[in-house]
């Protein structure tokens, strides 16, 4: 006996202390909600009037509670219109709520991120014990944007309270009754967010005019949510968002795009020179010749510079041993002469620094690259008044950022809920579009892109992947919803793309320039071409010509193609490359070593100050998210305060 009284005595105490502990983990937010009722009425412009009576025990002093009620909707519909065949889309929907009154208290309402908060109850008074709050408020769902058909998907309750319901009851009135087809379809939903089941046996009964339910001892975070479908035409005058801004940004693209291509067409057609040249102009260096053919000045311009000392018997270069790390060795063979350009000046004294006589190019003197700056505003100085080299691309860049900003704020401006919706998608679609168009420049080949930079057929490699990353950001937009029709969408798209493919060349050639730019441009055409049997000739009268014109082939950015084309006809090695059976001399090697040695140590990226101060104010990331989960109209939660 003693035994067994033990065993009920400690069996007692655990349900004691169970029933003990559900008690206060229920009562952890100071109050239970003991009834709350729900009544509505749904109108044919797809508007719910609610009244909401809810029945509050508070254990704790407390002013009152808020009601979050949220203004943003996803549901995914089937937008086929043939019964066979299913094709789903993500609908997304900002709603409104108006006419917001609670019954003998006071409230603020305001809008704080995707929710609409109610907040009952006054700053002055303190509330414990049971209180009943009775509030209305119409809730507003827009036009569903699906041509032939319409659905109800509501939250009655919704799945954001922080504590446990005793008893919940609502009634839900059609205005307008609902068809044989729509009562078959009917469905109640109840449970955790998302659920597609009836999981807390909410008992109903529903016909044409309405549905009304109950269900008891329903936990914290749980709803319920009515879905049906309906017939196209059963909500009339329901409120539609304005797609005229993304129209007219749309409109607003399209324009900025052709006029961008039609002025390019314009222009280029005056920069075409078709006659072949096989000399650079007379005293013309090959740092002054690259400047001039692109319209700016580069580093590379500069390093090219080297070579050229070289095969004017200022600079000798002694190859890489394979077993040592100090990179080529640069000799000086004599001074430059007192009438050499300043910026040759500058760049020669950046490498032999306090009368050294040679230089290892991975060893380079301190404070290389501030000299290397300098050098490269001497050279743009030599491009003043009368060798104005013209705008360059100044007009290239203003036209291009016009369209870019005009087909981000299109993708931007889409969205169906708000304008900020898809600001992310619109940034990094507008980044994009410019980064895609600055590449296809390089690769097309008015700007180098050798010497350290990609080649040109991995430029059109990146900029087949900027327009791919463009064309997922447009048609994730479209996935998730839009204001517009996806033909406007990939519309917008198919202009940016055309402006960044095809468009260039708005700028003007100074008279000094376009003098120069022609010979440049015969030069850059036969070291492009390899014509073998006109360098032979070339070679039988000027036996150093390959060496001669290889300087002018680093700074218009064709290193590997002087090397690809005329490598079978070359069959010396310069006078100014001292070789071992380890070095052999090689164009390749040559353009390789530039990169490897010169650009880190220095670290710059061969680009004119100019380009990069535009370079780092338009480059950028940006993130992107992907939509929410299936959630219905109304909904939200109660909690204290």
């Amino acid at each position: 006996m003693k035994v067994q009284r033990k065993a009920v005595f400690w069996g007692l105490l655990f349900w004691i202390l169970l029933a003990l502990g559900g008690s206060v983990q229920a009562d952890e937010g100071g109050y239970t909600i003991t009834d709350y009722d729900v009544k509505a009425i749904l109108h044919t412009d797809n508007t719910i009037d609610v009244t909401e009576r809810i029945g509050v025990y508070f254990t704790e002093e407390r002013h009152g509670i808020y009601r979050n009620i949220p203004m943003e909707m996803t549901v995914v519909r089937d937008i086929s219109k043939k019964q066979d065949k299913s094709e789903e889309k993500i609908f997304r929907y900002g709603n409104k709520i108006r006419n917001i009154q609670v019954k003998g208290d006071e409230f603020t309402a305001s809008r704080q991120g995707e929710d609409e908060v109610i907040k009952i109850g006054s700053e002055d008074e303190a509330v414990i014990g049971a209180k009943t709050y009775v509030l209305t408020y119409t809730y507003v769902m827009p036009d569903d944007r699906i041509p032939y058909s319409d659905f109800l998907y509501y939250s009655i309750l919704g799945s954001e309270t922080e504590v446990p319901i005793n008893r919940f009851t609502f009634r839900l009135t059609f205005e307008k009754p609902l068809t044989d087809a729509s009562l078959e379809a009917f469905l109640i939903y109840s449970g955790d967010p998302g659920e597609k089941k009836n999981m807390l046996k909410v008992s109903y009964e529903f016909n044409e005019y309405g549905v009304s339910g109950q269900a008891e001892n329903i936990g914290e975070n749980q709803g319920v949510t009515v879905f049906t479908n309906l017939p196209r035409g059963y909500f009339k005058n329901a409120f539609k968002l304005s797609a005229a801004f993304p129209e007219m940004m749309f409109a607003l693209t399209a324009i900025l795009s052709v006029l961008y291509l039609i002025l390019s067409l314009i222009f280029r057609s005056r920069a075409k020179f078709g006659r072949v040249v096989y000399y650079p102009p007379e005293e013309m260096d090959s740092a002054k010749a690259g400047a001039i053919y692109r319209g700016a000045v580069r580093f590379t311009d500069l390093l090219s510079l080297i070579l050229y000392w070289a095969q004017q018997d200022y600079v000798e270069i002694h190859g890489r041993k394979k077993k040592k790390t100090e990179g080529i060795r640069l000799v000086k063979k004599k001074e430059l002469p007192e009438s050499a350009p300043a910026y040759q000046k500058t760049m020669f004294e950046a490498l032999f620094r306090d009368g050294a006589e040679e230089v290892y190019t991975q060893k380079l003197p301190e404070g290389f690259e501030k000299y290397l700056r300098k050098a490269l505003k001497e050279l743009e100085k030599e491009f003043n008044g009368e060798k104005d080299l013209g705008l360059r691309k100044f007009l290239d860049w203003i036209a291009m950022i016009l369209v870019s900003v005009s087909f981000g704020i299109f993708i931007g401006g889409s969205s169906a809920v708000s304008l900020s919706d898809h600001m992310v998608f619109g940034v990094f679609g507008g980044i994009v579009i410019f980064m895609a168009w600055r590449n296809r420049q390089k690769a097309k080949g008015e700007e180098a892109f050798s010497d350290g930079e990609a080649g040109g057929f991995l430029r059109w490699v990146i900029f087949l992947f900027l327009m791919v990353c463009i064309l997922v950001d447009v048609w994730f937009c479209t996935g998730v919803d839009c204001l517009i029709s996806d033909l406007y969408m990939y519309g917008g798209f198919a202009f940016g793309a055309a402006a960044a493919l095809f468009g260039g060349s708005l700028f003007h050639f100074s008279a000094y320039r376009n003098a120069l730019w022609k010979e440049l441009s015969g030069l850059r055409k036969f070291i492009w071409k390899g014509d073998k049997g006109t360098l032979e000739r070339l070679l039988i009268s000027d036996p150093d010509y390959y060496y001669r014109i290889f300087p002018y082939a680093v700074a218009l950015g064709l290193t590997a193609r002087w090397e690809k084309n005329f490598r079978p006809i070359r069959n010396t090695q310069p006078f100014w490359y001292k070789v071992d059976e380890d070095d052999p001399f090689s164009a390749r090697y040559m353009d390789r070593w530039i990169s490897e040695d010169f650009y880190p140590r220095c670290q710059i990226d061969n680009k004119s100050a100019v380009a990069e101060k535009i370079d780092s104010f338009t480059s950028g990331s940006s993130d992107s998210s992907g939509a929410s989960s299936d959630s219905a109209g109304g909904g939200g939660g109660v909690g204290s305060w």
